[in-house]
């Protein structure tokens, strides 16, 4: 009797849980405030990073000015007036002046290059992770050619590929696999090993280990690399486009090199860079989005 008196006191682990038990109100309410409190610090840490980034921009914007304004020929460095004007006169031109066309071009170019490099470079990375022998005969090769400066293998696409489309995202491929596969080696291989011999003690299959222990445990790691070979590809989009093109942000820079049209080239140059933050940016919110769990602590 005194045991069932106790049960029923609340030894169940679930008697805390129901709707009239004593301690479900207030475990619900502590976690509330205990939300509460962190999305009011993650709001806070948003708002001085937006307004240290705002300034910073702000200060850079100001050095220019004032160095442009100590140059006197503004064909080796245009004011931040003179390159807004311009910036809005490709924007608001029609046909070939217009800088939208070279945007889509070069767009385009850098997400079929960076997906291609992503289909290639975590399969790779899954491979050398599963198989010492693999790691071994690959490594050399990814950490060898990701040494090299893509521009350097843009006389070989030119050779074997030609000088179309497909030696410019052969290019880009070149630049994001490597990265890819290697982060994503190292999310692998750096997984907690008792997370899986918990999993396989429970009688996990391989298929399930895969999908619910090593695929989310590896995709910070992946997503890294995903990161990482976004602004490489971005980075080595100049020098694909300088290959025979007549299209894209790199081939305007190419074209206004040649006019000593340095605005042009820093509007260029400007819509690399935006085009480069905007696609992180878009990689960490789906980061955030996948790896909820990071932030339960």
């Amino acid at each position: 009797m005194d045991g069932m008196t106790q049960k029923s006191a609340g030894g169940s682990p679930l008697a805390a849980l129901e709707p009239g038990s004593p301690g479900s109100g207030g475990g619900r309410a502590r976690g509330a405030r205990t939300g509460g409190l962190r999305a009011g610090r993650r709001r806070g840490q948003g708002v001085r990073t937006s307004w240290l980034t705002l300034a910073s921009v702000v200060v850079l914007v100001l050095v220019w000015w004032g160095v442009s304004a100590d140059v006197a020929d503004p064909n080796i460095l245009p004011s931040p007036s003179a390159t807004a004007s311009r910036a809005i006169t490709l924007i608001t031109s029609g046909g070939s002046a217009s800088i939208w066309p070279q945007l889509e071009a070069s767009t385009l170019r850098v997400l079929i290059g960076w997906a291609l490099g992503a289909v290639i470079g975590i399969p790779i990375g899954v491979l050398m992770a599963s198989s010492t022998h693999a790691r071994a005969a690959i490594d050399p090769l990814l950490e060898a050619g990701r040494a090299v400066p893509p521009l350097a293998f843009a006389p070989l696409m030119v050779v074997w590929l030609g000088i179309g489309e497909i030696s410019k995202i052969a290019l880009l491929v070149t630049a994001a696999a490597p990265i890819i596969a290697i982060s994503t080696t190292d999310g692998i291989v750096g997984l907690d090993n008792a997370l899986i011999r918990g999993a396989r003690t429970l009688g996990a299959s391989r298929t399930y280990l895969l999908r619910h222990v090593i695929v989310p445990g590896a995709l910070p790691g992946i997503i890294t690399g995903l990161r990482l070979a976004s602004g490489l590809t971005w980075g080595t989009l100049v020098a694909a486009e300088f290959i025979a093109s007549t299209s894209g942000l790199g081939y305007m820079i190419l074209q206004a090199s040649q006019y000593l049209d340095t605005a042009t080239i820093f509007v260029g140059i400007a819509a690399i860079g935006v085009l480069a933050f905007l696609m992180d940016r878009a990689l960490r919110l789906v980061e955030r989005r996948l790896l909820t769990w990071r932030g339960r602590a």
